[in-house]
């Protein structure tokens, strides 16, 4: 900052990647997730067949059982280790070598420990290899080709598994023996073909468009003799893209492999990567790698949606409930779950009906024994419609981050007096403040950090704020002569929060710092000129604030609240006064009326959860 200017831009890039770093650190934990089919039946992820009826299933998730209770199989989702290319939008068909680094960063990136990534053998791949090559015109073309060059090949390593169970082979050895037997025949290692055969979908990663374009940027530097600009050489890469999933199948002792749903993003993901030594190629390659990298960050929180967890309630009290899901489906803390009864309808047709929300504060560790994760209550009945065990919960998937929106009063003193600028440039060179605003009125916006889920913390509700302000404060002041009624007030924050939630209702405490300014200017011609005149304290205002507030849940998506705080902050009667005449800025040091911005700060707000971010296109039966 730079005696007293306000300049809100220089922080926005700060505050972006400060969240933006949080988020990947998010995306880089192991998610730990499973699909629930909440529909007409329900579903399981792997191969065996469909449960046309809920009581057909043990317990409503879609994994597979044993037979001990809980106890879970890891399926996998075997992906085609390349790339293909969709629609005119494809301006220059990215390198061989990039394309198969996105497939490989979606197998890296969106990490399901419900699942393990394993790619396709390239003996079941060759066919499709041959033919999607070419950019296609629709996702529609790549379904067809899917399941008449890749579908048939990967279906011949699914039929070990149907021919051990038709020839009843038991032991340990006797499988190993026959999966070796296959495998040698179809030119594939017996562990991979041991681990395709568990596959329970199958990925095909797509890009919608890419370009690729040579550009330059203008990086403008200070010097002593003034403004210097530079040129800089970067390419500049656009892209969108997705994947679809196929379904593998198996109904009536045939297996199939459909497709179910496109993962889309639709928004451009841009990069600007600097042209070193001339080496294009090496720019297109990095910019490519940060487009990936946004890419397949914004499919995870989609993916999530995709394959749910799911677990029916094992215990129900006043304000809490258990159930059988913990660290070893990867549930954390903070983490919210959809509570849900089965109801039938006039026509006896049986439906999932939302009757709560929970969230989880304490994650059980059933990796190694029978521990059930609790949750708080945050939405369901308390003398009726309660919840009950024997109903069961559903994941709700949100990104660990929280938009906030609100207003609030900042106090602020300013004394009133009168001040002789000496601008020989002006005839009427004073500054006079009659008298000004109690409180700065701002606009607030925050990104709020779950820090229990995204640290992975046993105390829930603990988060990181950081956001800031822009308002005015009400003013009555002559400046050379002319009125000026407000000025410009602007604000940052950082804290640390807790809340502590009883049923639909929450209170939070909060402590942070906070760096806080204001300007007030106005305009006058000068000849052909237009010149700026401004004040403004010399330097911004450090403070230190704690409060404490209340919300409300009106749904699991969004919270309503007040706080109030007090704030702590350094006091000045130094200002700066600036003039201005296009990009030639003078500015000099005065001593004027005190300046403090101690006292209480009002809020009132809106906390809304942040969902996925990327499209779901679910594809006919």
């Amino acid at each position: 900052m730079k005696d007293g200017k306000i300049n809100t831009s220089r922080f926005t890039p700060i505050l972006f990647l400060t969240f933006l770093s949080l988020l990947m650190l998010n995306f880089s934990h192991a998610q730990k997730i499973e699909t629930l089919a909440i529909e007409k039946s329900f579903a399981w992820i792997g191969t065996e067949e469909v449960a046309q009826k809920p009581e057909d299933a043990n317990y409503f998730n879609n994994s597979s059982s044993d037979g001990e209770n809980n106890k879970y199989f890891k399926k996998a989702i075997a992906y085609y280790d390349n790339t293909v290319l969709v629609s005119g939008n494809v301006v220059k068909k990215p390198s061989d070598k990039n394309r198969k680094y996105l497939a490989n960063l979606i197998s890296r990136q969106i990490n399901l420990p419900r699942f393990y990534w394993e790619s396709l053998p390239e003996q079941t791949v060759s066919k499709f290899d041959e033919v999607s090559s070419k950019i296609y015109n629709s996702l529609e073309e790549i379904n067809y080709d899917v399941e008449n060059y890749l579908a048939p090949e990967l279906i011949k390593i699914l039929d070990i598994s149907k021919e051990m169970r038709a020839l009843s082979l038991l032991t340990e050895a006797e499988r190993n023996s026959f999966i070796a037997t296959k495998a040698k025949s179809l030119g594939v290692s017996a562990d991979k073909v041991e681990r395709i055969m568990n596959s329970g979908y199958v990925v095909v990663p797509f890009i919608e468009k890419y370009i690729a374009l040579k550009d330059t940027l203008i990086k403008k530097f200070k010097t002593k003799d003034g403004e210097r600009q530079v040129k800089i050489p970067v390419i500049k890469v656009q892209m969108q893209g997705g994947m679809t999933f196929f379904k593998v199948n198996f109904k009536n002792n045939v297996y199939s492999v459909k497709p179910a749903y496109a993962v889309v993003q639709k928004e451009d993901i841009s990069s600007f990567v600097e042209i070193k030594d001339n080496d294009v190629t090496a720019a297109e390659d990095s910019a490519f790698k940060v487009c990936s990298l946004g890419l397949v960050n914004n499919f995870g929180l989609t993916v999530r949606n995709l394959f749910k967890l799911s677990a029916p309630v094992a215990e129900a009290g006043f304000n809490s409930i258990s159930f059988p899901l913990g660290k070893g489906e990867g549930v954390r803390i903070d983490e919210g779950f959809d509570v849900f009864e089965l109801v039938e309808d006039v026509s006896g047709e049986v439906k999932p009906r939302r009757v709560g929300f929970v969230r989880v504060n304490k994650v059980g560790d059933n990796r190694n024994k029978n521990e059930l994760s609790s949750a708080q209550i945050i939405i369901g009945g308390i003398f009726s419609n309660r919840i009950e065990r024997g109903m069961f919960v559903e994941e709700r998937p949100r990104l660990p981050g929280d938009i906030f929106l609100g207003a609030m009063l900042t106090s602020v003193k300013i004394q009133s007096g009168v001040f002789k600028l000496n601008e020989p440039r002006v005839s009427n060179d004073t500054l006079y403040i009659k008298s000004s605003g109690k409180f700065a009125i701002t606009g607030r916006f925050n990104i709020n950090v779950n820090l229990s889920t995204t640290l992975d913390l046993t105390i829930p509700q603990f988060w990181m704020t950081l956001g800031g302000g822009i308002g005015a404060i009400p003013l009555n002041a002559k400046f050379f002569g002319e009125d000026v009624k407000i000025a410009t007030f602007a604000s940052f924050n950082w804290g640390l929060m807790k809340k502590f939630y009883f049923r639909r209702f929450a209170v939070n405490f909060e402590t942070g710092v906070s760096l806080s300014n204001f300007e007030f200017s106005i305009e006058k011609k000068n000849n052909q000129d237009t010149v700026k005149y401004a004040l403004s304290p010399r330097n911004w205002f450090w403070g230190g604030f704690a409060g404490a507030g209340f919300e409300f849940v009106i749904n699991p998506d969004i919270n309503i609240g007040a706080r109030v705080f007090y704030q702590f902050s350094q006091r000045t009667d130094e200002w700066s006064y600036l003039r201005k005449v296009g990009d030639k800025e003078e500015r000099k040091k005065i001593k004027f009326g005190d300046v403090n911005l101690t006292g209480l700060m009002y809020q009132v707000y809106f906390n809304l959860s942040i969902k996925n971010f990327a499209r779901v296109r679910k594809f006919e039966e």
